[in-house]
């Protein structure tokens, strides 16, 4: 298994195996297939681009950075979503794992549709009452499907007023 990738992985409808490790993308993972590793990040500025087919990621993955999904296209993530990186493209994300948007506050944006699926728990992180900033946010182009739970957390002994509410 490789520990970095500062290259380009380019997939071809075949399986990517990293033998179980972690994989730090440094560099550029393109095409459609599958891809198997102990976990993925996706380090800030660097680019996951899924087009020519659909993608299967298994595994934990932190976004930092960019995963474009290309329109007409779909991406399954298997394993825990987590990171302040963008999902651009105007494809469709399917989260089958826990989504922890920000690191740890922030906001995770799809450029397509997202799709929780009813075993995906949304973690949200609150402190304070600036959006993005203070809490944490799905932004979603397209269409938004919610199943599964909504897990709230209070950071550094926030507490919110009666009456407060989080777009």
């Amino acid at each position: 298994g490789m520990a970095g990738n500062s290259g380009t992985i380019s997939l071809v409808g075949g399986t990517f195996e990293n033998t179980g490790k972690m994989l730090f993308n440094q560099g550029t993972i393109n095409g459609y297939g599958i891809i198997r590793t102990g976990g993925l990040t996706n380090t800030t500025g660097r680019l996951i681009s899924i087009g020519g087919g659909d993608m299967e990621v298994f595994g934990p993955i932190t976004n930092n950075g960019i995963v474009n999904i290309q329109s007409g296209r779909t991406a399954y993530f298997f394993g825990n979503v987590s990171g302040s990186g963008a999902f651009t493209g105007t494809g469709t994300a399917v989260l089958l794992g826990n989504l922890t948007p920000g690191n740890p506050v922030g906001f995770a944006s799809f450029g397509g549709n997202a799709v929780l699926t009813g075993g995906t728990s949304l973690a949200i992180d609150l402190a304070g009452t600036a959006p993005g900033a203070q809490y944490d946010q799905l932004h979603v182009a397209g269409q938004l499907a919610i199943g599964g739970a909504l897990s709230v957390s209070l950071l550094g002994g926030f507490m919110p007023a009666v009456g407060s509410s989080f777009d």
